[in-house]
């Protein structure tokens, strides 16, 4: 009732139909759903506001959907809704065009449909239910009816004068609750920017009721778990490879790698960093673009105790070298990318193990885990 009243005041205030922001606050809803800022849904015409003479007396269904845009952006709130007011009273001229007639005037060729979503508002007042039309209507029996959409998604408003009522209807999987949900967070929204900040871009309006926002934004992240604080995390990994070696580990465009391939590929490439003099805690660089060689060189020097320093190509070289020069490592593990990002001049007092050669110096070694008691390591 007192979001109903506010709105309403709203709507008096600025000289618009209550109906004017519920379409705003419908199109915000489509917008930050689909991610754009410029929407368009249906929205059902009475069709009698232009049927002429006595069309108030005639029965059957006049009503007509027509396709409304509205552009969600950085335009202030209050300017939104006249100009939500004013497309729906311009769309009154045209409540009887057909929507064939819409899609031939369109660019959307058919059979792609106009929209997808549907707003309808209804109103319901005591006279428009039957209220004291119980003449009129002696000897009919009511024996009830059910609600059909053809629209995946679609949002009927029922106002009852004196509040507004909620009704979405949904193709599975989506939550016919969570789109009435967002719906009443969009007016909550519309009505405070409208009360305390009317040129507030409307495209900051929110739609997540709170109790969403904390089950996205805590519930989900309520991660906590035990951690073994004894193992390492390539002996975690190497666990892994224990129980799933056939399991897909890595996947890179068309290129997947099982934990057990991964994990043999690491290790020869550890042995080979052994034999280069890689000892524990001992800072290694690498330097690749994104791949499966990349995940290899990280299990690599954590496999051969050292200590991964991560730089990436897409960062200038400046501050690339400046992070070489601090840790000053020994080693480098890079690719191509790697080397153009860092430039000559930084290779020249380092290392450098290319993993992009065709035929690596490891491929021989080993494919066993390295023993870390023999690095003087915890196992």
């Amino acid at each position: 009732q007192a979001l109903h009243d506010r709105l309403r005041s709203q709507a008096r205030r600025l000289g618009v139909s209550l109906a004017s922001l519920c379409h705003l606050a419908w199109g915000q809803v489509v917008a930050l759903s689909s991610g754009r800022e410029q929407v368009v849904f249906g929205t059902v015409l009475f069709g009698r506001m232009h049927a002429g003479a006595g069309a108030d007396r005639a029965m059957g269904l006049f009503m007509n959907t027509l396709p409304l845009r509205l552009d969600l952006d950085e335009t202030g709130v209050e300017e939104s809704v006249r100009i939500a007011h004013a497309r729906l009273a311009e769309l009154l001229s045209h409540e009887h065009a057909s929507l064939a007639l819409a899609q031939r005037c369109s660019d959307i060729a058919a059979p792609a449909p106009l929209f997808s979503a549907l707003l309808n508002y209804r109103h319901n007042t005591p006279a428009m239910a039957g209220v004291g039309t119980s003449d009129v209507l002696f000897g009919m029996e009511w024996l009830g009816g059910e609600e059909r959409t053809n629209y995946p998604l679609t949002l009927s408003v029922d106002d009852f004068g004196q509040e507004l009522g909620l009704t979405a209807d949904a193709v599975e999987p989506i939550s016919p609750d969570r789109i009435c949900g967002y719906m009443q967070r969009a007016l909550e929204q519309l009505v405070d920017a409208l009360e305390r900040a009317p040129n507030t871009p409307v495209r900051e309006l929110d739609i997540l009721p709170a109790e969403e926002r904390s089950y996205l934004l805590e519930d989900l992240n309520r991660t906590e778990a035990d951690y073994p604080s004894d193992l390492c995390v390539h002996a975690l990994f190497e666990a892994q490879v224990r129980r799933a070696p056939d399991a897909v580990a890595v996947v890179h465009e068309n290129e997947e790698l099982s934990y057990g391939e991964l994990n043999a590929d690491a290790n020869r490439l550890a042995h080979h960093l052994i034999g280069l003099g890689v000892r524990p805690d001992q800072p290694v660089a690498i330097c690749l673009e994104r791949s499966p060689a990349m995940v290899v060189g990280l299990l690599a020097i954590l496999k051969a105790g050292g200590a991964y320093v991560p730089l990436d190509p897409a960062y200038p070289s400046a501050r690339l070298r400046q992070v070489v020069d601090d840790a000053a490592p020994h080693l480098l593990l890079c690719d191509a990318a790697g080397r153009a990002a860092l430039g000559p001049e930084a290779l020249v007092d380092l290392t450098v193990v290319d993993l992009e050669t065709a035929t690596p110096a490891w491929a021989e070694l080993p494919a066993s885990n390295p023993d870390p008691r023999a690095l003087g390591l915890s196992p």
